[in-house]
């Protein structure tokens, strides 16, 4: 496990290196677009203002200065990433709790009416993209029933309870897909094991259906959920950055686009590429990536034993 871990995490490190290698020659490009120059000499150019920037990434921790506010960009960002990660990490927790649970309460009462309404909310919410979605519950929520607020809720993060309440609408309009891609994947999972051999041996020998369900086919029906929790996380961080637009919420979202576009005089807006602000954002959410990746791999096999990081082959 420890070689295994080694070189994972070189091979992320490469991977990460190797991407901001690629946007930064990539976004330089388009920024010199109109120098006039051969392709060959822009070519060298870049590569040389990259060793540059390596270098002084690598020495002392110099992403350059953000347009935004005039300070460090990697500074910037260790400031907004809290404001903006927190809809994601609540999303993902919700949905990851819920989707366990209502896809086994779903499963063990197949049929029922509680089934259905739970089958049709998967049905609506598997529909509707977030950027719908967080518009819908802040018109119910907030202006109809005015049980949360409908504006940005930094705002009112008075206690515990107005947290709750400005994080309910962000929370669940990203987490809607993924709540209702796994409340389906384990449910479909449950069924199928309620008529698999090891579950009738185990009733043969006694054992109640709770404990059947509770301490063997929870854990084994868990496995087929991980391969989508690295797609479902990346979602939530896309669906994330756009609830931020939407809601209003000045965290990283607000930040990169203000680093891409400027407001025109005339009215509009106009590119306007902010290297450092864009490199640093890039950065950061492929490293998080790249390293929620590795903690769904370590779960994955303490989930389930079968599962060897030397051979990395999977049995279900």
């Amino acid at each position: 496990m420890k070689k295994y871990l080694l070189i994972r995490i070189i091979f992320l490190l490469f991977i990460l290196i190797v991407t901001i290698g690629v946007m930064f020659f990539a976004l330089r490009w388009s920024m010199l677009r109109r120098m006039d120059v051969s392709a060959f000499d822009k070519t060298i150019l870049i590569l040389t203002q990259m060793r540059q920037y390596f270098e002084e990434i690598l020495s002392s921790w110099n992403w350059g200065t953000a347009r935004m506010g005039g300070e460090g960009a990697w500074a910037t960002l260790m400031t907004k990433a809290p404001l903006s990660l927190r809809f994601t990490f609540a999303a993902v927790l919700f949905y990851t709790v819920f989707g366990i649970l209502l896809g086994i309460l779903a499963a063990v009462m197949r049929g029922s009416l509680v089934d259905s309404i739970i089958q049709t909310f998967v049905l609506i919410f598997s529909s509707i993209p977030a950027f719908i979605a967080v518009m819908l519950l802040i018109l119910f929520f907030g202006y109809y029933l005015e049980w949360v607020f409908p504006v940005n809720p930094s705002i009112h993060l008075h206690g515990y309870w107005g947290w709750f309440k400005g994080m309910l609408i962000p929370t669940l309009a990203i987490a809607g897909l993924p709540l209702s891609r796994f409340i389906r994947l384990i449910r479909a999972e449950m069924i199928e094991a309620f008529t698999s051999d090891y579950v009738l041996l185990l009733r043969t020998k006694g054992l109640k259906r709770r404990q059947i369900i509770s301490k063997h086919m929870i854990k084994d029906c868990l496995v087929p959920l991980f391969p989508e929790m690295l797609p479902m996380f990346i979602y939530t961080l896309i669906s994330a950055f756009i609830i931020e637009m939407v809601y209003n919420v000045f965290g990283i979202a607000h930040w990169l686009f203000w680093s891409l576009f400027q407001t025109a005089p005339g009215g509009g807006y106009f590119v306007s590429i902010d290297l450092p602000s864009v490199l640093a954002i890039g950065a950061f959410y492929t490293a998080m990536t790249l390293v929620m990746a590795l903690v769904f791999d370590i779960f994955q096999v303490v989930v389930d034993p079968r599962i060897r990081f030397d051979t990395k082959k999977t049995q279900s």
